[in-house]
Parts: C-alpha cells; structure tokens; sequence
C-alpha cells in the first residue's frame, strides 16, 4: 500500500479552517467509491491550527494518480482552495508518495 500525505494551510484557524474541515469531509464518498482507496485521515496542527494535513492510503499511487484524473476531483481542489492561503506555498504544492512500511491498531473515525 502506500500513502499520499498532503499539506494545506488555511487563511485562518477559524471559519476558513472550518470550511476546508468540512468540504473535506464531504468529499469522503467520492473518495470511498474509488478503486483502490484504503482509508483517509484529516489532520489539523495544534501549534498551527491552519496547517491541514490529508493522509489517504491506497493500493497504490496509479490508484490516486487516475482518480485525480476525474474532472469532479478538480472541481473539489478548486473549492478547497478558496479556503487555503497560497502565500504558505514556497515550495509549490506540498504533496509526497510514500510506501506504507508499518501499521497497527485501528484508525479512528472523527469525533
């Protein structure tokens, strides 16, 4: 399996940050419905409560590459990015493959 962890930075750690949490969490069933999807978690910093983090694990990357593929996918960054500063981006856009190497217990669901 491997993992697509990707970073965002909301205008503010208030209603910005509320709208990302949200439109993010809409969004879940069109990932679920995708091939290869695994789970998804959104992390959001406590020292920085505007730094989002999107954890999704599939099959693998070709199953991510090809849903970003979907034009609705697009549609759904666009949205999102009403709500993301792109001030914070120095290094353009902060997303990294990685190989899932190890995992224990259960993801939690939201609270």
């Amino acid at each position: 399996m491997q993992v697509v962890v990707s970073h965002a930075w909301t205008f503010d750690a208030g209603e910005h940050a509320e709208a990302y949490r949200a439109k993010s969490d809409a969004f879940n069933p069109f990932l679920e419905a995708r091939p290869g999807f695994v789970a998804r978690l959104l992390v959001q910093g406590i020292d920085d409560p505007t730094h989002m983090m999107n954890i999704r694990v599939f099959e693998s990357v070709e199953h991510y590459t090809a849903m970003t593929q979907i034009p609705s996918y697009a549609d759904h960054i666009a949205d999102l990015s009403l709500h993301v500063d792109p001030a914070r981006y120095t290094d353009g856009y902060a997303r990294e493959f990685t190989d899932l190497i190890s995992a224990t217990g259960a993801w939690p669901t939201s609270s």
